[in-house]
């Protein structure tokens, strides 16, 4: 066999360890619960209106995206929530996947919404992405929202 052969050859019986070796989430980890939990810490805490227990699930950095387009940062955010100016009366993630990579985490899926904007009831549909970051001292925080209204 020609040195090339042989080393397409390794290649091909390495290859499935190497793509394990370097898929960062390949099973549940701890981590992966974590970031779930802290998500599901702050789902709960929108729906309650609770910005005392949603702040601090969020980053001091945040960019969140609304289906709208509308953008807001941290404090706006928690104001719009805590003034009641958007009420969600539900959020029901679905099809949710967690990438943990470090100290960063990527969240995907899909999320039925029911809420109430400026006194007009809505209900939507939504595909979306959220970044986490796990900060050392305050824990895993969303860094980042972005969401996209479905038909």
């Amino acid at each position: 066999m020609t040195r090339p052969g042989r080393v397409a050859l390794l290649l091909l019986l390495l290859a499935p360890g190497l793509v394990r070796a370097t898929d960062p989430t390949p099973e549940k980890t701890a981590e992966e619960s974590a970031v779930r939990a802290a998500d599901a810490r702050r789902i709960e805490a929108m729906v309650q209106g609770d910005t005392k227990a949603l702040a601090p699930l969020l980053a001091p950095g945040l960019t969140y995206v609304h289906s709208s387009g509308d953008l807001e940062n941290r404090e706006h955010f928690l104001e719009t929530i805590g003034t009641g100016r958007l009420d969600y009366v539900s959020l029901v993630p679905s099809d949710v996947a967690v990438r943990v990579l470090g100290n960063t985490a990527v969240i995907t899926g899909k999320a039925d919404v029911k809420l109430v904007f400026q006194g007009k009831e809505n209900a939507l549909v939504l595909r979306f992405t959220s970044v986490w970051f796990k900060s050392p001292d305050a824990g895993w925080q969303m860094l980042a929202w972005q969401s996209t209204r479905l038909p």
